[in-house]
């Protein structure tokens, strides 16, 4: 994260720009790291004339004093000061009265006297305490002092001075005349360059495309192997429109994950918006060479297409990869999340497949709806491909045979579905392919240029049940703290009353560290072989020997360089690591480590702030209180442990309010800001009121006074006999001294120092004593004369980091070669340290009854009621595909809704009903796969986090997700049946409706728990949807309603037998087509329907919706079951008439008898889904740690 930091802060400085703003860059970084590149920032302006704008939280002293001017801001954004910085402690003491004690930074000064501690510096002309004045009187006397006249006032004057003039003024001369900094050429070979190297750099993206591509056109290619079936052809072009079409739906998560850069750096005129899409469109270009190349050959030659026509269809399966991916592009550029993007997609992709004119025959679609299939893609692209093949003589010259002596045999064949014969629908299809790419594409780039998503505002929950009628919004009253104040008391200190009197107080522990030692493998960079044979590497210590003693009632401070290890011995005290070796001894109370156990008395604050986004912050610390304090303490003193908490860190004001997501490298921040955030996450682990606790960094990202209070709490907490671990950066001098002890590191892991920061001294302003560190400061000065000395009113954290050569650059250089870390060796401290830990005897042995704090009932209730929450606030995800799912339902029931299955008496009537009803429940199912991959995956790292709390078991995490989604999968089957079922005429009779809709919430529950195992499986949801995507084309193939079982060869037969479409569409389809009588002699119930006159065997005492009669024109019948059999069983010559059953059943092996059997099938695979989902949960931890 530091390196990331620094490479933000040198991206915006390599660049000309007159006026440099850097927004809280120091967060993250040490003191000395922090003031060399402030001081490069310094270098930078001076030389080259730049204006240069820094936010800083806590900036040290040093730092500070780096800065021409300062401004400081005061409540509601009033500008109380704006000066140099060397006149503005006099201003502040002289002018305005206040007083800058020794131990308090300046820095820190200034922020405080801004806040509702400016009384604590605040005296009256006689020195005595008073009421300071507010902001807005601060911002007032400003404007009227000598320092507003003197230095603000020229500065307007000399700006409007220079006005427009480009001779004068240096902003309207180029290169800052221009919009850009280079030519459009010049930035379009950049960005050609770093969109070549982004997919070069992305193995998973790179492997995963050109391994799908290769599997899946092996798999069609092998299936329809050389087949002499012409008919099938039609059905397997619309197969592989729909694999390439789905395949690259991945280019949505993709754009998603770039679009926070693309945001950064557009909005800074890195360059043009068309420049980075075409750009992009380019880069692009090759690997969709290579895909095409791969499928296009695989496929087509496989299959036996005639290779004669073979180069329009390369050139046609290149711009419809192009087209799609586009769309793709266009779609995720205009919706915000991941979840409503994959969601618009399948939506798209379902409205495609009904209207391609394969599912759902031309001549059959209403008029109402024809324009949709001049305008979908599918249509274009099948119609195409289709007319592309049997327009050509085709293999052996057989298309351009002549039936009953008129009519080509390859027209014949594409008329029977329904696609036009005249081969100028080829050009036409490609002049449409080139308009949808060129019209997604400025889709997309309009979406980007324009667009700026991601960024919601934060979202306010009200309990409506505990707030007054008319208010909305808790008010102030309802804001007060809960707890009993005393009169002679405040707040903070009723807190920590509370806090120290629970009745089940957590036990005093000790730790002990005993020659620590943590090496990670480095993996060779140069080697190219396969990763099986791939050398071990090479060994990097990063942790050499360490042995410390923290003792109940003591604070630590665990500081270093950056990349010290300093958050690595935490995560390995803490049992955290998930890779790397750890050595040595780690004894708590004197007996060996038992992680369990201690991780039920200790908190971790990490670094990063992980929380469910969408809890509020009340709810994140009741989650985490009623899980980890103790079962038989009461719920009413665990709320008062929430409510000491909330007042000891500030939370009350931000308690109704979402947390909501962090900034990430791919995405803007939303919900509470930084600070808050922060805050949040230390309540988090402090309402565990734990006996060990540890803090990573836990004042980067707050401003001063929140630092303060943060850690004035924690010290608090220290001192009532906990044992605290702090890792920290650059604390001003006042948190500093808060600390009892310090251990303090330098890169490669070696002890520096060890020991107390003593002696105390009193406090001006609160008349409580703070540690000088003054032993700290004379241990440095005896170890070496080169040793700078300390100077006065220094802070000593920032001298002891400049003593052992932290920072960055030139800084390093300057700094004279001590061995610190042999001379700690050497040292008495080092002496001391080893005595206590020989001489040490065993104390309290840790353990507990149960292994969780909460018993797995509490867990399961708790787990279902946080996830039902967090669906109903999902939007993005479960209205957003409640939408979906009725749009589905309506698209392909309204397509039937003026037939009958009943009357049909085509062919093509038939194939109707026969893809409404597939495309209805397979799209309804599919949707959820696409869309749940992200709840899992996206909540994994809070999930690691509290497993590693100890706070519940895997199953009732697992067990609340099902809960909450069981719910919305109901409402999700409701909706689909009560639209589709009787816009489609389906059959209405009582066990026909409870098997559909019974049977389609399962297919809908199996689907969407098969991406939730998918999601466990993968370590990223990225890599989740490119298979769980990959994976619904294949389950679409092997699903048995393009081909039988009979028509799939060994191998891929087997998984058609393990394929869940499978079970999903046996269930719900034989028995809407079902007839219980039949035209088969063989058959039960059979009928002569050659010679009866009826058009159904309804009319003769038939029961069923698929009675009514077709004649089989296209020899679909003898094609399937051989002419033997056909003339066995119904003993006429052609044309046969069949009943819909009969014809439904012979060409589609399908049997309505077994529906049940495949229904409670799809029950087992949940049961399977589940029981994965759990080991991986249990086994698997995609985190390196």
């Amino acid at each position: 994260g530091v390196e990331k930091k620094r490479v933000t802060s040198a991206e915006l400085l390599v660049s000309p720009a007159m006026v440099l703003a850097l927004d809280e860059i120091s967060t993250g970084l040490d003191a000395a790291a922090t003031f060399d590149i402030i001081r490069s920032c310094k270098n930078i302006c001076n030389v080259l004339k730049t204006t240069t704008v820094v936010s800083l939280l806590q900036p040290p002293p040093d730092v500070l004093q780096l800065f021409d001017d300062v401004v400081v801001l005061g409540q509601g954004g009033t500008l109380v000061y704006h000066g140099p910085v060397s006149d503005a402690k006099r201003y502040f003491t002289q002018e305005l009265g206040f007083q800058c004690p020794a131990h308090i930074d300046f820095g820190d000064f200034l922020v405080d006297v801004c806040t509702d501690d400016s009384s604590l510096y605040f005296r009256d002309e006689a020195g005595r305490p008073g009421k300071p004045p507010s902001c807005v009187e601060m911002a007032e006397r400003f404007k009227r002092s000598a320092c507003y006249h003197q230095y603000i006032m020229p500065r307007f004057q000399q700006a409007a001075a220079q006005g427009f003039d480009p001779h004068e003024n240096r902003v309207l001369q180029a290169p800052f005349n221009q919009p850009f900094g280079a030519s459009y050429p010049a930035l379009f070979l950049l960005c050609l360059k770093r969109h070549l190297l982004w997919v070069v750099k992305d193995p998973i993206v790179l492997r995963q495309r050109i391994g799908q591509s290769t599997i899946q056109s092996v798999m069609l290619g092998t299936i329809f192997w050389r087949t002499e079936e012409d008919s099938l052809k039609v059905a397997l072009l619309f197969v592989f429109v729909a694999i390439v079409a789905m395949g690259n739906m991945m280019t949505m998560d993709i754009i998603q994950a770039k679009r926070a850069v693309f945001y950064k750096q557009r909005d800074a005129s890195f360059f043009p918006t068309i420049v980075y899409t075409l750009a992009e469109l380019v880069a692009d270009l090759p690997l969709q060479i290579l895909e095409s190349l791969i499928i296009g050959c695989i496929v087509y030659f496989f299959v036996g297409f005639h290779t004669d026509v073979f180069g329009t269809f390369f050139v046609a399966l290149l711009l419809s990869i192009m087209m799609f991916v586009n769309l793709f592009k266009a779609i995720a550029a205009h919706t915000a999340t991941g979840s409503a993007a994959q969601g618009t997609a399948m939506g798209i992709m379902a409205l495609s497949f009904c209207f391609s004119g394969f599912l759902i025959a031309r001549t059959l679609i209403p008029d109402w709806f024809i324009w949709l299939y001049w305008i979908t893609p599918f249509s274009w692209v099948l119609r195409l491909y289709a007319v592309n093949e049997f327009g050509s003589p085709g293999p052996d010259g057989r298309y351009d045979a002549l039936v009953r002596g008129t009519q080509r045999l390859g027209d014949v064949y594409l008329e029977a579905f329904g696609v036009q014969t005249e081969t100028y629908w080829v050009g036409y299809g490609f002049l449409y392919m080139a308009f949808v790419l060129v019209g997604s594409f400025a889709l997309y780039t309009l979406g980007m240029h324009y667009r700026r998503l991601g960024v919601p505002r934060p979202m306010v929950v009200i309990n409506k049940r505990k707030t007054f009628r008319r208010s909305r919004v808790p008010t102030a009253m309802q804001q007060k703290s809960a707890l009993v104040v005393d009169q002679d008391e405040s707040v903070f200190a009723a807190a920590m009353k509370t806090l120290v009197s629970v009745s089940v107080p957590p036990p005093a522990v000790t730790i002990a560290l005993r020659s620590i030692r943590y090496t990670v493998t480095i993996p060779s960079k140069d080697y190219k072989g396969p990763p099986c044979c791939r050398p071990r590497g090479t060994d990097r210590t990063l942790l050499d020997g360490i042995s410390a003693v923290f003792h109940p009632g003591s604070m630590t401070a665990l500081m270093g360089s950056s990349g010290a290890g300093k958050t690595t011995l935490m995560d390995v005290i803490a049992g955290r690591k998930t890779m790397g070796r750890a050595e040595g001894d780690i004894l708590v109370n004197g007996h060996k480590q038992d992680l369990h156990s201690f991780a039920r008395v200790s908190g971790y604050v990490e670094q990063t702030d992980i929380h469910v986004p969408t809890e509020t912050v009340m709810e994140a610390l009741r989650f985490s209180a009623y899980h980890r304090l103790p079962s038989n303490m009461p719920r009413r003193e665990k709320d008062l442990v929430i409510e000491s908490i909330v007042d000891l860190i500030e939370l009350r004001d931000i308690l109704h309010k979402a947390i909501g997501q962090p900034a990430g490298e791919n995405s803007a921040g939303t919900g509470l800001s930084v600070e808050q955030r922060k805050r949040v996450t230390i309540g988090v682990e402090m309402v565990s009121n734990p006996s060990v606790l540890f803090l990573d960094e836990p004042t980067s990202g707050l401003d001063s006074r929140s630092a303060r209070v943060v850690m004035r709490a924690v010290k608090r907490i220290a001192e009532s006999g906990r044992t605290v671990i702090c890792t920290i950066h650059q604390p001003s001098y006042e948190i500093f001294a808060m600390f009892d002890n310090l251990l303090l590191l330098k890169k490669g892991g070696r002890t520096v120092f060890n020991g107390g920061l003593g002696p105390q001294k009193l406090s001006e302003l609160t008349q409580e004593p703070y540690n000088t560190a003054m032993d700290l400061v004379r241990y440095f000065e005896s170890c070496h004369p080169s040793v700078p000395r300390f100077v006065e009113g220094r802070n000593p954290a920032e001298y002891m980091l400049e003593c052992i050569g932290a920072g960055t650059g030139a800084a390093k250089a300057e700094q004279p070669v001590v061995d610190f870390a042999g001379a700690y060796m050497s040292s008495k401290m080092h002496n001391d340290t080893l005595l206590a830990l020989s001489h040490g005897a065993p104390g309290e042995l840790l353990s507990f009854p149960s292994y969780y704090a909460t018993s797995i009932p509490s867990q399961l209730l708790m787990s279902a009621a946080r996830w039902t929450r967090t669906y109903w606030r999902n939007v993005g995800y479960n209205f957003v595909r409640l939408l979906i799912i009725i749009a589905v339902a309506l698209l392909f029931s309204l397509n039937v809704v003026s037939e009958r299955l009943q009357d049909v008496s085509t062919q093509a009537g038939l194939q109707s009903y026969n893809g409404a009803i597939f495309s209805g429940v397979f799209f309804t199912s599919a949707i959820q796969a696409v869309m749940t991959v992200g709840v899992i995956g996206d909540s994994k790292q809070v999930y690691y986090k509290e497993l590693a709390a100890r706070m519940y078991h895997s199953w009732p995490y697992l067990f609340g997700l099902s809960m909450a989604e069981i719910p919305w999968l109901l409402v999700v089957t409701f909706f689909h049946c009560l639209i589709f079922y009787p816009i489609a005429h389906l059959w209405t009779d009582t066990d026909y409706v409870v098997h559909y809709v019974f049977s389609t919430f399962c297919f809908s529950a199996m689907f969407c728990f098969m991406g939730q195992m998918i999601s466990a499986l993968l370590p990223t949801t990225r890599a989740a949807t490119l298979l769980t995507s990959a994976l619904i084309g294949i389950l679409n193939l092997y699903s048995g309603f393009f081909m039988p079982e009979s028509s799939i060869p060994w191998p891929w037969k087997l998984l058609y037998y393990i394929s869940p479409a499978r079970f999903g569409l046996k269930a719900t389809m034989p028995r809407q087509f079902y007839c219980d009588f039949s035209c088969f002699s063989s058959w039960d119930n059979s009928v002569d329907c050659q010679s009866t006159s009826v058009s159904s065997l309804a009319d003769v005492g038939g029961s069923g919706p698929g009675c009514s009669l077709i004649t089989d024109r296209s020899g679909a019948l003898v094609q399937k079951m051989g002419e033997e059999w056909v003339m066995a069983n119904i003993g006429r010559p052609p044309p046969y008439r069949v009943t819909v059953w009969d014809y439904f059943a012979a060409t589609t092996e399908a049997d309505a008898g077994d529906v049940w059997d495949y229904t409670w099938g799809m029950v087992g695979f949940m049961a399977a889904f589940k029981v994965i989902t759990l080991l991986a949960l249990l086994f698997l931890r995609h985190i390196d740690r």
